[in-house]
């Protein structure tokens, strides 16, 4: 019998040319990110000849890689610095970046109208000691989609024009570390459409004369967590709003748990529990 073999598709023909060759990591990897630095340098030492100049280059780096089981950390100096594109990347641990956990205000992503930092399906990070804040346009942290970030270290969260965090199509936020809000937003986390909020046992600190106009937590066919959360501040605005058959469950913490002067409500389908 005449053996007939598969035909070759020319456009299944890659030249080497074509192919992306990424290094594989054989060890936890650090770069580092100063005012002073320049995007061609490595990144890999912390000095002026060393680091690189901005967040986003050390992102791009780091998502060519081939992380295979090593840590890889971001470390950024004391500075302000332009908002950022998270990105997919290979391996099996999350990307971290970190600035000063003791003094976020010391790291801060401020923009204009884009988002301080936005991820849309680039799979699990880290983020631990920056201040983000916006003027006139934008959300602090935006995240959508297949998409699931940590704060492994105090984070810190300015006056936003829009929202200080917003997850939407699935994607998800953990709160692991204590976390601040110095500035206003019309809310402080929304969630909509499937998307997943969860906090436990973390300190949160309310500095100054806070506003959030519309909720202080927005709650749209998702479901959000807060158990053992110790607020200290106060604030003004509404306390949560959760609608579309969303779920805010305080365990019991009872309606006036969350910041806020003005009582809570839903659309008759979400629930506060």
């Amino acid at each position: 019998m005449k053996h007939v073999g598969r035909r070759t598709d020319p456009k299944d023909i890659v030249s080497r040319d074509q192919l992306v060759f990424r290094e594989l990591l054989t060890a936890a990897r650090n770069y580092y990110v100063r005012t002073d630095g320049n995007d061609s340098n490595t990144g890999l030492s912390n000095t002026a000849g060393g680091a690189f100049a901005t967040i986003q280059k050390a992102i791009d780096t780091a998502a060519a890689l081939d992380g295979s089981i090593y840590q890889i950390t971001i470390s950024i100096a004391s500075g302000t610095y332009a908002g950022i594109v998270l990105k997919k990347y290979v391996g099996s641990v999350p990307i971290a970046i970190t600035g000063d956990t003791t003094t976020p205000a010391n790291v801060t992503i401020t923009t204009t109208a884009p988002d301080c930092i936005l991820g849309e399906d680039v799979g699990a990070w880290k983020l631990g000691g920056l201040k983000l804040q916006n003027t006139t346009g934008g959300t602090g942290l935006h995240l959508r989609g297949s998409t699931v970030v940590a704060f492994s270290g105090t984070m810190e969260f300015g006056a936003c024009s829009s929202r200080h965090m917003f997850l939407i199509a699935g994607a998800r936020l953990s709160i692991e570390a204590p976390w601040r809000i110095t500035g206003s937003s019309p809310y402080h986390v929304s969630a909509s459409v499937y998307s997943f909020f969860l906090v436990t046992n973390q300190p949160c600190t309310l500095v100054g004369s806070l506003a959030f106009s519309a909720s202080f937590l927005e709650c749209l066919g998702s479901e959000m967590r807060v158990f053992g959360v110790t607020f200290t501040g106060s604030a003004t605005g509404a306390r949560y709003y959760v609608a579309f058959n969303g779920l805010i469950r305080v365990y019991g913490a009872g309606a006036n748990y969350l910041p806020g002067d003005a009582a809570g409500s839903t659309d008759g389908t979400g629930i506060y529990l």
